[in-house]
């Protein structure tokens, strides 16, 4: 460990200033990583927030706290080996004696935070011990602040996962536009009954920013898109349906360019 551990120091946290303690080293130039890179990074990218009171600004450090319970909202990555669900509660390092390695969430606002290991005692680390972005705060809208813009926190999700990239038409009459969730849900043929059905919920940035507007006319695009989510959707059986009831495909991603 980097740091001078609790038990050492516990007995000098209420007589040495915070700015005094010299025991912390710094982070090496290349372990040092923005939101976007500790985000890809991470094993685990949670959104939630801090359980444990929070003190008056340097309360905290004061305490000399080396974690903190978390209330895990909602999962935008994890590991499948150690898997996190979302409403879990889980202990996230907060700091280390007197060295702000940890997730130093000060108060019980909701963030995104950015997991790089779990240890013996299952207490969740930042990336390279908080070298860099250990997480990030999510807005009133429900966006975080990612290489200079706002993103939903589907757009997060979408540029955390492996992609493919697909061409599309997109016509108007197949668009729906959701402005709080800031996405544009396309159905391509969807006034056309069959037994298989694909949607794309795409991000509205993303379509205006390589359009320049929404489409009025069909225009063909370039997507990249994540993992399929799957669904069955069977009426009543006094309703007329395919074997298996009729099937749904939903792809998540952004539009990239045009053809």
């Amino acid at each position: 460990m980097r740091a001078v551990t609790l038990s050492i120091v516990s007995a000098l946290v209420l007589s040495v200033p915070w700015s005094a303690a010299s025991a912390c080293e710094k982070c090496p130039t290349e372990l040092v990583l923005d939101v976007d890179a500790a985000a890809r990074k991470a094993p685990w990218v949670l959104v939630g927030k801090r359980i444990t009171p929070a003190g008056a600004g340097e309360m905290n450090q004061a305490q000399g706290l080396e974690s903190i319970e978390f209330q895990v909202e909602r999962v935008l990555k994890s590991d499948p080996g150690v898997p996190v669900k979302a409403g879990a509660r889980i202990n996230i390092n907060f700091m280390d004696g007197m060295c702000t390695y940890g997730f130093m969430l000060e108060d019980q606002g909701r963030v995104v935070i950015f997991a790089g290991s779990r240890d013996a005692d299952g207490v969740y680390r930042p990336v390279h011990d908080g070298c860099g972005a250990t997480h990030v705060s999510v807005a009133a809208d429900g966006t975080v602040q990612v290489a200079g813009a706002p993103l939903s926190l589907d757009g997060f999700a979408q540029r955390l996962t492996p992609k493919t990239r697909r061409t599309l038409t997109l016509k108007p009459d197949e668009l729906v536009y959701d402005e709080a969730a800031m996405t544009a849900t396309f159905k391509p043929d969807r006034g056309v009954r069959r037994a298989a059905y694909v949607t794309y919920i795409l991000e509205l940035a993303g379509l205006e920013s390589v359009l320049g507007k929404r489409p009025t006319v069909p225009t063909a695009v370039v997507v990249e898109v994540g993992p399929v989510e799957r669904s069955t959707y069977r009426p009543g059986p006094e309703m007329p349906q395919p074997d298996g009831g009729f099937q749904n495909e939903v792809y998540r991603g952004t539009v990239v360019g045009r053809p």
